[in-house]
C-alpha cells in the first residue's frame, strides 16, 4: 500500500502534538475498564453508573477526561501504531469535529468496531416507541457500518426574551425567516455573528444542505447557499439590520441576553443548561420556539455539535465493552440520571419517561416537550475530515458578503455570492483531493 498525503498529514500532526503534549500510559492499569470522555461534565454524569457497574460485576471503571483535540491525537497515534495493550481504552467518546478524521479511513481500516449487531439486538429488546432521533445514526456511519452510538440530538430552538417581545408587540412563533426579519424591525435584536459561520450553518442544515456530499465532493455551489448568505448578510449588516454580535468569551452571550444587548439567539439544547446556570435572573422572562423556515420543506429545527461513544477496533473484548456501554449510557437508570441533570435530549430513549413532561418554569409561552418533539425532526448531518476547511471557506464568503452590504455594494449580492462560492468550492475540492487517503 502506498502512503498517500492523508497519512503524511496525520503523521506530521501527531508527531508535532506528541512533542511534550502527553505520554501514552504503558503501566499496568489499576482499573478493569477504561473510558475516555471529552468533558468533566460527561465524567460526572457517568460516575453513578460506573459505581453501580462495579456493584453489579465487580469491575472497576477508570473515567479519564481528555480534551477533544488531545483525545483525537492520542487515539490516532494508537491507531497508526497498531498498538494493542493496556493503553487501549474500552470506550471512547468523540465529537463531530474529531470523527471525520477516523470515518474516512481506507476500507477495512476503521479504528472502531461495527456496532450494528449490538445496537439491533439492544433495540429488539425495547418497544417500537423507543426510537427517538434515530436519524442521528447516519452521523456516525462509516463504510456502511455504525461506528458509534449517538449520545445526543442537539435540536436547535429560537430562544428569546418574552418580556421584550411582549413590550414590542411581537408575537411568536414566526413561521418564516422573512416574517422574523420584518417583525424584528420593531426593535428585537437577534444574535448573528459576523466572524463565524456557525449560525449560518444551522440555517443551511435546516434546509438539508451539506457542505460536502456523501462522496467527498464539495457542495458549496448548492443553489440554496448563496441566497441564504445574502439574506444573513443583510440581516447582520444592512439598513434593515436586526443582527448583533454577542460577546466572544465563553458564556458571555448569556450576559448579553440578560443586559438586553441581544434579545434572541439560536440555541442548541446544550446551551439551555448554560443559560439556566449563568442567568437564574431570567427565569420567567424567556421563551423557546421552533425555528422559522425558509420554505415549507425545511425542518422546524436544526442541529449543531454532537457526541458518540465507540469501541476501539483493537479492544480486548468488544462484547464486554458493549455491555459496559449499554449500562453506562443506555440503561434506564443512566438515561434517567442524564435527564434529571440536563436539557440535552438523548438520541436513544427508553420507554420510561426520561424528561419531565411538565412545563419548565424557567420558560414562558413554551410548549411542554418542545425539545423532544424537535429532536424527532432534526435534519441529517454527515461528518468529513474536511469539515473545518469547508466551514472556513463558507465563513470567507460570508465575510465578503457582509463587507459588501456594509459598503452599500449589494445590488447584485446573491449573484456575487454565487461567484465567490464557485471559487471557494474549487479550492475546497483541491484540499479534499490532496488529503484523500489512497490505497
Amino acid at each position: 500500500m502506498s502512503v498517500g498525503p492523508g497519512y503524511i498529514l496525520l503523521g506530521l500532526a501527531i508527531v508535532a502534538g506528541l512533542s511534550g503534549a502527553f505520554a501514552l500510559r504503558t503501566d499496568t492499569p489499576d482499573f478493569d475498564r477504561t473510558i475516555w470522555v471529552i468533558s468533566e461534565t460527561h465524567a460526572q454524569a457517568l460516575k453513578e453508573s460506573a459505581q453501580s457497574w462495579k456493584a453489579r460485576t465487580g469491575q472497576t471503571v477508570r473515567i479519564e477526561t481528555i480534551s477533544a483535540p488531545a483525545l483525537q491525537m492520542r487515539l490516532m497515534s494508537l491507531f497508526l501504531a497498531g498498538r494493542q495493550s493496556a493503553s487501549i481504552p474500552d470506550l471512547v467518546e468523540l465529537e463531530t469535529g474529531s470523527a471525520g478524521a477516523f470515518f474516512r479511513m481506507p476500507a477495512g481500516r476503521s479504528p472502531f468496531v461495527s456496532l450494528d449487531a449490538y445496537l439491533n439486538e439492544y433495540l429488539g429488546r425495547r418497544p417500537s416507541t423507543d426510537r427517538l432521533g434515530l436519524t442521528r445514526l447516519s452521523l456516525w456511519r462509516s463504510g456502511g457500518h455504525l461506528r458509534g452510538v449517538p449520545l445526543d440530538c442537539h435540536p436547535v430552538t429560537l430562544t428569546y426574551r418574552a418580556d421584550r417581545a411582549r413590550s414590542l408587540g411581537i408575537a411568536h412563533p414566526l413561521n418564516s425567516w422573512n416574517d422574523l426579519a420584518i417583525a424584528y424591525q420593531n426593535g428585537m435584536k437577534l444574535e448573528l455573528p459576523t466572524s463565524s459561520a456557525n449560525v449560518l450553518m444551522m440555517m443551511l442544515l435546516q434546509q438539508g444542505v451539506q457542505l460536502i456530499d456523501a462522496n467527498d465532493r464539495s457542495n458549496l455551489t448548492d443553489r440554496r447557499i448563496a441566497p441564504t448568505i445574502a439574506f444573513y448578510a443583510r440581516l447582520a449588516a444592512g439598513s434593515g439590520r436586526i443582527g448583533v454580535d454577542a460577546s466572544r468569551a465563553p458564556g458571555a452571550w448569556v450576559r448579553d441576553l440578560v443586559e438586553e444587548r441581544i434579545d434572541a439567539a439560536l440555541t442548541p439544547d446544550y446551551l439551555i443548561d448554560e443559560l439556566k446556570a449563568l442567568a437564574p435572573e431570567l427565569k420567567g422572562k424567556l421563551a423557546m420556539t421552533a425555528l422559522p423556515r425558509f420554505s415549507a420543506e425545511d425542518r422546524p429545527t436544526s442541529t449543531w455539535g454532537g457526541t458518540m461513544v465507540g469501541i476501539p477496533e483493537s479492544s480486548r473484548d468488544p462484547k464486554q465493552a458493549w455491555d459496559l456501554l449499554e449500562w453506562l449510557y443506555l440503561s434506564s437508570s443512566a438515561l434517567a440520571h442524564r435527564a434529571s441533570t440536563s436539557n440535552v435530549v438523548p438520541a436513544l430513549m427508553h420507554f420510561e419517561p426520561t424528561t419531565d413532561s411538565t412545563d419548565d418554569p424557567f420558560f414562558v409561552d413554551t410548549q411542554s416537550q418542545l425539545l423532544e418533539d424537535l429532536a424527532r425532526q432534526i435534519p441529517e448531518r454527515r461528518v468529513s475530515p474536511f469539515d473545518a476547511v469547508a466551514i472556513a471557506k463558507l465563513n470567507g464568503v460570508l465575510g465578503q458578503a457582509i463587507d459588501a452590504v456594509g459598503a452599500g455594494d449589494d445590488a447584485t449580492l446573491e449573484s456575487d455570492c454565487s461567484d465567490w462560492l464557485k471559487s471557494a468550492s474549487t479550492s475546497l475540492q483541491d484540499w479534499i483531493d490532496f488529503g484523500r487517503f489512497r490505497e
